[in-house]
């Protein structure tokens, strides 16, 4: 028996497939206080519990962060700046050394929302200057129009489908 760095006593003993949340961490070793029931954990259990609370949480995880972030192609210090956070605040996150909080997660998360609606408007325009580049434009903007889904029409996009209907 080892002295609780809690509340003094010598009852920590250790404890195998420990469990957390409804999860059992196994071939997990983690020392338990019979007295105050204070867990001490290693670096392994640790980091587990740490992806358990992130799951259960929706927290993205380090490498969901980063992915996205290259996906949009923007730099730590754009990510920070956006956030109004430290840029070190940002990094730590990517590296997993500590966790946004949820209100951090959630901001994060409309951050990356909106460029992604950002991407899929500049594809639309992609494509409308694409259709626009070949025969005939009245053709071009109805078959853009057809093919474009509606869920993502700005208000300049619906102001052509209006023109083209009326044409009809």
């Amino acid at each position: 028996m080892e002295k609780c760095l809690v509340c003094g006593k010598l009852s920590v003993h250790l404890v195998e497939d420990f469990s957390f949340h409804g999860h059992t961490l196994r071939g997990i070793t983690v020392d338990v206080c019979d007295e105050c029931g204070e867990v001490f954990y290693s670096l392994e259990a640790a980091e587990m519990v740490s992806n358990i609370k992130r799951e259960e949480r929706g927290i993205l995880f380090p490498d969901e962060m980063r992915g996205k972030r290259r996906k949009f192609g923007l730099t730590q210090e754009q990510i920070a700046d956006e956030l109004m956070i430290q840029r070190v605040t940002y990094v730590r996150w990517e590296k997993g050394s500590r966790v946004p909080t949820t209100a951090q997660n959630q901001r994060l998360n409309d951050l990356f929302e909106r460029y992604e609606e950002q991407l899929v408007r500049d594809e639309f325009a992609t494509e409308y200057l694409n259709i626009l580049s070949s025969s005939s434009k009245a053709e071009n903007v109805y078959a853009l129009a057809a093919h474009s889904s509606t869920n993502f029409l700005t208000d300049p996009q619906k102001k052509i489908r209006a023109i083209i209907a009326e044409q009809k």
